[in-house]
């Protein structure tokens, strides 16, 4: 069940990934990446303040409710939290943004930089607000609630930037794109405000209150860093340079970033799992799982990486409408790669209660980001000459710090519980020279103009890659088995039924569940234990 519920996230990001590409496509070709780069700053600015709608208490909810603490107290008292933040929030933009053009009289690169900036505070407002639901829906492990409200908030925001693309100009561009991120993120709400009828809202006690914090503060300073490593290269490319470096940048960063949700997808899940088993202190199920998910992770992502390193100008000239540029493609490809293979490393530490250790990340990987983009992006910083690279110094300078942040993630997922990266898993290395060996040879024969020729190359260095796989021996039978069961429509049609009606919600379970004998009902929420384990065998 539990492979199944992530198999859910993954394919819901995947339909969200695709959707946003197809709505990328459609901004480049009929605006240009001057438009495309004012609603990447203005999406990268506003996030920066997004980081106070946040600041940890996201990751206490989940761990609490991950936990099996009192589901009302702690939905009450992430509501306070949340509404609180958001105050914080609002007032903080709006007075840094009044203090900047009318204090300090400075402004922004053009007037639609102002507008988009204020559409999109009204976004951040309607998803941070969504976040009370699903995270609660992620921390009860009921993922289809989580995903369900995302995937239509998607398509909705794709129909309304198909009908801008149809209907607008460049001169108002980057403004209605803005709006459609609003729409996008009411339907959102909308959905997981219905869904999250019944659930019970209670006055929380003292005591959940410094447990939130106890795990909050130190997260919040994960948090924090991360929303400025993930935005500040848009923002400093804005602030250097231009929009236009801004929309070359961020569009080969989203077309790379389709991997990446695969992981972020994966590490929903995964963190709530290890924090029960944490909480048993089964460190050898950790280890296992861990190992499990890297193996997968790597697995996946290996062929749509392949392809970006193998042929960037094709993937740059086809799918990024030749509005790109494939060095920068390049480099972040090999980054998305890094950040793939780390993810359950990150949701280890996440899940062992470690709040200290991921705030040392937060700080190493901000502190670095900054300090690297600074010494690659600009032409000069306080008189010294740099290396100027625009777009591509940001590129580097991202891949430069997931390396360092690789490192430290692996030392203290050792330290903590034991957990070492599997060597076997270089031996996916040859698969993936085929496939890349592949790709070239039948560029060079048929170069891809298409993307249907895009398709078919990828297809084939897919059959290549999978063929190897097996006579290396790094898939089976078992994992082919494994995949069919957990994409099985009907099986996965069943478990999205089944929890939306509420067949085997958390709640439900608890109230007609007895405890276990030695332990607390809802125990195994994570699915790891055998089915025997718990119960007097039959003799």
């Amino acid at each position: 069940m539990l492979a199944r519920k992530a198999v859910l996230v993954v394919l819901n990001d995947i339909i969200g990934a695709t959707l946003g590409y197809i709505a990328l496509y459609l901004i480049l070709r009929e605006f240009g990446a001057f438009q495309y780069g004012i609603l990447a700053f203005g999406l990268g600015f506003v996030r920066l303040y997004g980081l106070l709608t946040n600041l940890g208490f996201n990751r206490s909810h989940l761990k609490r409710v991950s936990e099996g603490k009192d589901l009302g107290q702690c939905i009450g008292l992430f509501i306070m939290f949340k509404f609180g933040l958001l105050v914080l929030f609002n007032g903080a933009l709006i007075l840094s943004m009044y203090t900047w053009t009318d204090v300090m009289g400075r402004g922004f690169q053009t007037q639609e930089h102002v507008t988009v900036i204020y559409v999109l505070l009204l976004y951040i407002n309607l998803v941070a607000i969504s976040q009370i639901f699903t995270v609660t829906f992620n921390g009860l492990l009921e993922i289809a609630k989580s995903q369900i409200p995302r995937i239509v908030g998607n398509v909705i925001r794709l129909v309304a930037t198909i009908f801008v693309a149809l209907t607008g100009t460049r001169d108002n561009a980057a403004v209605l794109l803005a709006w459609t991120f609003v729409l996008g993120g009411a339907v959102e709400l909308a959905g997981a405000l219905w869904l999250f009828r019944g659930y019970p809202v209670a006055r929380p006690t003292r005591q959940l209150f410094w447990s939130y914090m106890k795990f909050g503060i130190p997260s919040m300073v994960l948090t924090s860093m991360i929303m400025i490593t993930v935005n500040i290269d848009k923002v400093m490319l804005q602030a250097f340079w231009s929009a236009a470096d801004v929309g070359r940048y961020a569009a080969a960063q989203r077309i790379v970033l389709i991997v990446g949700f695969v992981s972020t997808a994966i590490s929903s899940v995964v963190m709530p799992s290890i924090s029960g088993l944490h909480s048993r202190g089964e460190h050898r199920r950790i280890q296992d799982l861990v190992n499990r998910t890297e193996r997968y992770l790597l697995l996946g992502a290996i062929p749509p990486i392949v392809l970006f390193l193998t042929l960037p100008d094709r993937v740059v000239y086809i799918l990024l409408y030749n509005r790109s540029d494939p060095d920068i493609l390049l480099v972040l490809a090999l980054w998305m790669l890094i950040v793939v293979v780390n993810t359950p490393y990150r949701a280890l530490l996440q899940g062992a209660d470690r709040p200290d250790i991921m705030a040392r990340v937060g700080v190493l990987q901000a502190t670095a980001s900054i300090g690297l983009n600074l010494l690659f992006i600009p032409v000069a910083i306080l008189g010294v000459t740099v290396f100027g690279w625009r777009g591509l110094g940001a590129a580097v300078a991202t891949l430069l710090t997931q390396l360092v942040i690789s490192g430290y993630l692996r030392y203290q997922g050792y330290r903590i519980a034991g957990v070492r990266s599997n060597p076997r898993h270089i031996l996916v290395l040859p698969a993936a020279v085929g496939m890349a060996v592949t790709l070239m040879l039948i560029d060079g024969l048929v170069p891809a103009t298409r993307w249907y020729h895009l398709a078919a190359f990828g297809l084939l260095g897919l059959a290549v890659y999978a063929g190897l796989l097996f006579l290396l021996r790094q898939i089976d039978h078992e994992d082919i088995a494994f995949f069919m069961r957990t994409v099985h429509p009907g099986a996965m049609a069943r478990y999205i039924q089944g929890e939306l009606r509420g067949d085997d919600g958390p709640v439900r379970r608890r109230e007609r569940r007895p405890p276990r004998h030695g332990g607390r009902a809802g125990s195994n929420r994570g699915g790891f234990l055998p089915a025997h384990k718990g119960r007097i065998p039959r003799r």
